[in-house]
């Protein structure tokens, strides 16, 4: 599956701007601006897949995998924080709607290529292991149990502190995402062979 306008309209509809409503809906502090957040996402997307591009990659691979993919899209959620909240939040509080949106859009965008299988199909030598790539991610994902605190919650703010230090990783994000689906096939396996 190939990351591009259409598949960005497609996302945004279903996943980046219901998410932003529910936020708003449930926390009268929080607000944004839908018609800047839709175009200066997708500028900071190709920006960011861009310079993975020139950076990272062999020049004649043209296409980011998944983990870059999504992980370029994650960062640019950041990088706009598309929600804001208003003045009246305490300081002291953490603020991580927009980490958690990012999260979210993610996970949903990984998933997406999963179960799509296109770009499993290209690195599998037994496509019939598909039908198991979709079971496995049939709900979604699961994050690991910790002792420190909700993982999740522990990555938001990581994320957090990512976007206020502007310290953008892509290579870092990526690998987090490629570890977390592996944490998730390996979770699976083990729950389905017992």
């Amino acid at each position: 599956m190939k990351f591009n306008n259409e598949k960005y309209d497609k996302i945004y509809e279903t996943v980046i701007l219901p998410q932003m409503n529910f936020m708003v809906h449930h926390n009268s502090e929080i607000s944004f601006n839908e018609n800047d957040a839709f175009q200066k996402i997708w500028e900071e997307y190709e920006v960011f897949r861009d310079y993975c591009k020139s950076n990272y990659m062999k020049p004649e691979i043209e296409r980011l995998d998944r983990h870059k993919v999504c992980s370029c899209l994650m960062l640019a959620i950041l990088k706009v924080a598309p929600l804001h909240y208003s003045e009246k939040v305490e300081k002291s509080k953490l603020f991580v709607y927009n980490e958690q949106l990012a999260i979210t859009t993610g996970f949903s965008l990984m998933r997406a290529f999963i179960v799509n299988g296109k770009d499993a199909e290209r690195n599998m030598k037994d496509p019939s292991t598909l039908k198991d790539e979709k079971e496995i991610f049939d709900d979604g994902f699961i994050f690991p149990e910790t002792f420190h605190g909700e993982y999740r919650s522990n990555f938001a703010v990581e994320l957090y502190f990512t976007r206020t230090e502007k310290r953008y990783n892509i290579l870092s994000l990526s690998n987090t995402l490629f570890l977390l689906e592996q944490y998730n096939r390996e979770h699976w396996k083990n729950s389905h062979t017992k």
